[in-house]
């Protein structure tokens, strides 16, 4: 039972990718990587945020060095510090002084190999960045990242309409109105950079209706719209809650239906995020997924 629930555990932390079409800030890849060396970069998805959009980062290490390196999950927070900064002044630093490596899940990461996975830096900038430009810079076990840099404006347009809708009060009375209208103010904002946390806030809004053809709608269309989200992460582990608790599948019929994800979605996040090779590497030990 103890090693299900550290496997679960660990499904929970990490989703791993090997290639995407990004548009945030481009850290130094691998081939400005000196020799005998180890990288460890941070990226944004966007230049530019909204106040109140969730930040998530594409984190990736990559070992050029001549022996395997030793890692002590989780590779995430708070086993990754990230320190953001307004020009010189300190906004918020994750400090993990009172955090003891989890050795259990230590793992270690072969010469020649890299691990990506995606961190959800802060759920809401609004109480700590308001407009401004913002640095960010993350370290990890005696590993120091790149540093970059991204914007927060105020919302316009049908972005202002969407972060009404996310952070505003309701305009129906009634659950199923209300479902209905923000349905309509997606599907009408789509390319709004609040779109993928407003599929988030609208699964949890229809949490307690056990309507599975709702729900499987919902990720069908932000598996479609947002194949290349970084918040992916999160959608997914709803997406696994759903199909074992909400649908009631087996742990084998649930993972078919990932695969049959995966084969929808080739050449995207989705693709590369389920069963990759670097996510078999930490639990190959375990036997815990079959060769494929």
């Amino acid at each position: 039972m103890l090693l299900i629930f550290v496997l679960l555990i660990s499904l929970m932390i990490f989703r791993y990718y090997k290639t995407a079409t990004l548009k945030g800030n481009q850290p130094v890849e691998i081939f400005n990587l000196k020799n005998d060396s180890l990288q460890f970069t941070i990226q944004s998805e966007y230049e530019e945020y909204l106040v109140n959009q969730d930040i998530w980062l594409k984190v990736k290490l990559y070992n050029n060095s001549k022996a395997p390196y030793l890692m002590n999950l989780p590779f995430s927070k708070p086993g990754i510090v990230f320190t953001i900064k307004e020009g010189d002044s300190l906004r918020l630093r994750f400090d993990n002084q009172n955090y003891e490596p989890a050795r259990i899940f230590s793992c270690l990461l072969p010469e020649s190999d890299s691990l990506v996975t995606y961190i959800h830096l802060i759920y809401n900038i609004s109480d700590i960045l308001k407009a401004g430009t913002f640095t960010v810079i993350a370290d990890y076990q005696d590993l120091e990242s790149n540093e970059i840099t991204f914007a927060v404006s105020k919302p316009k347009g049908g972005d202002k309409v969407i972060f009404n809708e996310l952070f505003g009060p309701y305009k129906h009375a009634s659950r199923e109105e209300q479902y209905n209208y923000r349905l309509e103010i997606l599907e009408k904002y789509k390319d709004s950079q609040y779109c993928p946390q407003f599929y988030i806030a609208l699964l949890q809004f229809t949490e307690g209706q056990k309507d599975t053809s709702l729900f499987q709608d919902m990720f069908d269309k932000y598996f479609d719209n947002y194949s290349n989200s970084f918040s992916l992460t999160r959608i997914m582990d709803k997406y696994w809650y759903y199909l074992g608790n909400i649908k009631g599948l087996s742990h084998d019929q649930a993972r078919q239906k990932l695969r049959d994800l995966k084969d929808k979605h080739k050449g995207t996040l989705i693709e590369d995020c389920i069963l990759t090779d670097n996510f078999k590497l930490i639990f190959r030990d375990y036997n815990f997924f079959p060769n494929e």
